[in-house]
């Protein structure tokens, strides 16, 4: 029974338990039920999300799409507009530009314009822009509306004068007769006198060129330089502008055809197609005289009538005066005589003597005049065989000869070695201290009157050759077997400098040259009581914290007097001496002579120091040595007590010179040079300093190999300066002066020995007390790298000074 109970009880307990998971599941499939009911809502509500999602994002990228078309339209809209806007800015005020260099005798204006005074220059301006407009229509469609300026440039002077000498004009009030004319016929047409000076109107066209050039109302360049080579470095970097077009007056020279600008245009009616120096031809009634016939035939020196006489009729001038052409002569006169000249030794024979008599007695002496004036413009002969005591000299070519004959043009100034030797020849030149052009003396006084003798000897005359020209020693320059190579600043690559030099330049260029942050705001204050009148205006750009200076700002007062002492040299037409220590020693001492700079830097005047020993000086082609040459000032290292024994002990174990430089200067021999100084007179050779700052860096840079090579055999060490890049020859700084314009240059020597000089970089001028400021600012730059880095360059690697030995920058 009991047992029974006890199964019951179990079964029952079974039972709820059963009940129990029973329930459970129930519940969980319950649950399971609502999860899965759940899932579906989901999966519904996803899809429509995604369907959804999907259209937004489709909505999106065609929005994205149109919304980006519509921003490119909108753009190019705007660019268009912008344009058009500038476009008819351009159209609106545009205009052409004439720049002349009529400053020598390949753009003269035609005799018959010039002859008739105020009336000719008013013809003369009509002609050319009407020739102008005409060429612009034809070739480029363009309004007879586009406004055209025309400048000029000229030495007024010099220009008359040349054109009364060559019978052109009869008196040169006639030539101010025409520029009044010219410049008042039209309110931007302009003869502008640029004065007294070589090369005062390159200078103007150059700068002028560069002015226009970037402003784009100037739609045209007309330009008037192609007479002269000189300006062919220049427009080479301007071949690709299609707004430059060269105006052809009297040929165009090689070397500027060649360099392939696409248009030249040619206004006959106004320029003369041929140089000054060549006479104008006769007019069709009147028949030139053939001097060939003259020469050949038998000619009887008894008076005879003239058979021209009945057929000549003569020009006059506006006062009614008789003015003579001159005579045309063939070239075959020319080489008859030069080949006579030629067959003879000392003088020409007895034949020849009285065939250029006959031909003096049959001509009058205005002709005679016009031929020997014909025979200047003649290529010269070729050099005359040796003399009997075998030393080859070069005879006069025939055309000086005559022109010495007449006693009537001037000869260029003989370089020092030929005056030499005409003085030994007895011919009382005088030559200035600059080489100033002066003309000959009468022959009477060297060889008595040769108008008096039957006959006239090639060679009686004879002098030396005159020294090279700039051009010649440049080509020279370049053909050497160590060339010293010239290239403009803008054109060098990106790697090509060191990276201090290129802070040094983008310094000078994009600050200085500028005039941006080159005054002390220390001066402000005292500038603003100054009158412009007296200082000019200064704008708040060019003023900063002397902290970012290199050095002290000098006073107005400083900078006022050292603008008064250029212009007064300027006035008075002082010598390069004179400039050199009035002005420049007065600017470099305000820029060097502060506390932070003495003892360590300072400058000398070096007029007198030459390139020692010679053989420092680069070789020309074929081995020659090129001409020594000099400058005017050096900024140097001043050497301290440890430098001055370190040059002793060098002194003790070196067989060579002792001098640290390329000069044995005695004030030199102790002092590196950092910085070298070539000053020229306004408008003077460029082309020379170019070939003095040259060939004395050539040689700076040899004697730097020189010292690095004696101390490297002298320590014991092989320095391969090629892995020490802090060893390698530096840079050298150079500043060419020319008037007032002061500017920055430099020369670098790669390691195959060639040198280049770069050019240029304009960085300031005397001609106004900003200038000066600038000037100052560059000069205490360059003189802060002398100080910092060249000199204790010069004390490790050319004198092998330990660091301990250098002394303090600080």
């Amino acid at each position: 029974m009991a047992e029974d109970e006890e199964n019951a009880l179990s079964f029952q307990q079974h039972y709820d338990s059963l009940r129990l998971l029973d329930e459970e599941k129930n519940k969980l499939f319950q649950a399971l039920k609502k999860l899965i009911t759940r899932l579906a809502v989901l999966e519904k509500s996803d899809r429509e999300h995604r369907a959804d999602l999907e259209s937004e994002r489709t909505s999106r990228r065609r929005l994205q799409t149109e919304n980006n078309a519509a921003t490119k339209e909108a753009k190019s809209i705007q660019v268009k507009v912008r344009l058009q806007i500038v476009g008819d800015f351009q159209d609106r005020n545009a205009f052409a530009i004439v720049l002349i260099d009529a400053d020598a005798d390949g753009y003269i204006f035609r005799e018959d314009l010039l002859s008739k005074g105020a009336q000719g220059g008013r013809q003369a301006a009509d002609e050319l822009l009407g020739a102008m407009r005409k060429h612009l229509v034809t070739h480029f469609e363009e309004s007879v509306e586009i406004k055209i300026l025309v400048h000029a440039y000229a030495s007024m002077k010099d220009l008359a004068s040349a054109c009364v000498k060559y019978k052109i004009l009869v008196d040169p009030r006639q030539f101010d007769g025409f520029v009044r004319g010219f410049n008042q016929r039209h309110a931007m047409f302009n003869i502008i006198d640029v004065g007294i000076g070589k090369e005062r109107a390159d200078h103007k066209v150059r700068e002028t060129f560069l002015f226009y050039k970037d402003i784009i109302q100037c739609k045209y360049i007309f330009l008037g330089c192609g007479h002269d080579a000189g300006y062919a470095p220049f427009l080479e970097q301007f071949v690709k502008d299609e707004r430059i077009i060269l105006i052809e007056g009297t040929p165009i020279v090689s070397r500027i055809k060649e360099l392939g600008f696409k248009i030249t245009v040619n206004f006959p009616t106004v320029f003369r197609s041929l140089y000054l120096k060549n006479p104008p031809p006769f007019s069709k009634t009147c028949s030139p005289i053939n001097m060939v016939d003259d020469l050949t035939s038998s000619v009887s020196l008894a008076p005879q009538a003239n058979p021209w006489a009945a057929k000549l009729e003569f020009r006059r001038n506006i006062n009614g005066q008789r003015v003579d052409q001159q005579s045309i002569v063939s070239k075959e006169l020319v080489e008859a005589m030069g080949r006579r000249s030629r067959s003879s030794d000392l003088n020409v024979n007895n034949d020849t003597n009285k065939r250029i008599a006959m031909v003096k007695a049959s001509m009058s002496q205005h002709s005679r005049k016009s031929v020997l004036l014909w025979l200047t413009s003649v290529s010269s002969p070729d050099d005359a065989p040796a003399t009997p005591r075998g030393k080859k000299r070069r005879r006069r070519p025939l055309a000086e000869q005559s022109s010495i004959m007449m006693n009537s043009l001037p000869t260029r100034t003989p370089s020092p070695s030929k005056r030499r030797k005409l003085q030994q020849a007895n011919l009382d030149d005088e030559v200035g201290e600059e080489d100033t052009p002066q003309p000959l003396r009468s022959v009477q006084s060297a060889r008595g009157n040769i108008s008096q003798q039957s006959s006239f000897s090639p060679r009686s005359l004879n002098t030396s050759s005159r020294s090279r020209s700039p051009t010649k020693e440049m080509t020279r320059m370049l053909l050497a077997p160590q060339p010293i190579l010239y290239k403009q600043f803008m054109l060098r690559a990106p790697d090509e400098f060191p990276a201090e030099l290129n802070t040094i330049l983008q310094t000078i260029e994009r600050r200085f040259s500028r005039g941006i942050g080159v005054v002390s705001e220390a001066h402000r204050t005292e500038i603003a009581k100054m009158s412009d009148d007296t200082f000019g205006a200064i704008d708040d750009f060019a003023f900063t914290q002397l902290s970012q200076l290199p050095g002290p700002s000098p006073t107005p007062e400083q900078c006022a007097k050292a603008v008064w002492l250029a212009l007064r040299c300027e006035e008075n037409r002082c010598c390069e001496a004179a400039w050199n220590s009035s002005v420049h020693n007065f600017v470099l001492d305000l820029a060097i002579h502060h506390a932070e700079f003495l003892e360590k830097v300072y400058f000398l005047n070096c007029t007198s120091a030459r390139i020692e020993p010679p053989s420092l000086i680069p070789s020309g082609k074929a081995g020659t040595a090129l001409n020594s040459r000099m400058i005017d000032f050096a900024i140097h290292a001043e050497p301290s007590e440890r430098f001055i024994k370190a040059v002793r002990e060098r002194a003790q174990l070196s067989t060579e010179d002792t001098s640290v430089n390329h000069t044995l200067h005695e004030p030199l021999c102790w002092r590196p040079i950092g910085v070298s100084i070539e000053t020229k007179h306004t408008g003077q050779n460029w082309d020379d300093a170019m070939v003095q700052v040259g060939i004395w860096t050539a040689a700076q840079f040899t004697k730097l190999e020189q010292l690095i090579k004696e101390t490297n055999e002298i320590s014991g060490k092989h320095r391969n300066l090629q892995e020490e890049p802090e060893g390698q020859l530096p840079f050298l700084p150079i500043i060419i002066v020319q008037g007032h314009d002061w500017n920055f240059l430099t020369a670098v020597r790669s390691p195959d020995r060639q040198t280049y000089l770069y050019h240029k970089v304009t960085f300031g001028s005397t001609a106004s007390p900003l200038g000066v400021y600038q000037v100052v600012a560059t000069i205490q730059l360059l003189v802060r790298w002398v100080r910092d880095s060249f000199a204790p360059w010069f004390e490790r690697y050319c004198l092998n000074m330990s660091e301990d030995t250098m002394p303090s920058t600080d």
